[in-house]
């Protein structure tokens, strides 16, 4: 059995008249899809500075052929994020927590 209390107000965990850390049940749950959140928003900020980056280079483009490489190089790109941040979810959602 486990006891579960709240958090004292300067945010410690309770401990108990033994010395044992009382538990406080949201704390693997929450630190899991915080840390989901984080992830997700950092891959949102690389995506919105690789289209910056895109759109500044393409506007340097003086021919059809500068456009080409820009754009190809720009899919490029993208698509190794898409597939790290796949990665990344796929090795997120291993740690889950139980219950």
């Amino acid at each position: 059995m486990i006891m579960v209390y709240s958090k004292t107000a300067a945010n410690a965990p309770f401990m108990g008249a033994d010395g044992i850390q009382l538990a406080y049940p949201f704390d693997t749950s929450l630190r899991f899809y915080a840390g989901f959140a984080r992830q997700a928003l950092e891959a949102t900020a690389r995506g919105l500075q690789a289209q910056a980056d895109y759109v500044k280079d393409l506007a340097a483009c003086e021919n059809p052929a500068d456009i080409l490489t820009c754009s190809n190089v720009y899919a490029c790109h993208m698509l190794e994020a898409c597939l790290e941040a796949g990665r990344n979810a796929a090795t997120a959602t291993r740690h889950q927590p139980e219950g």
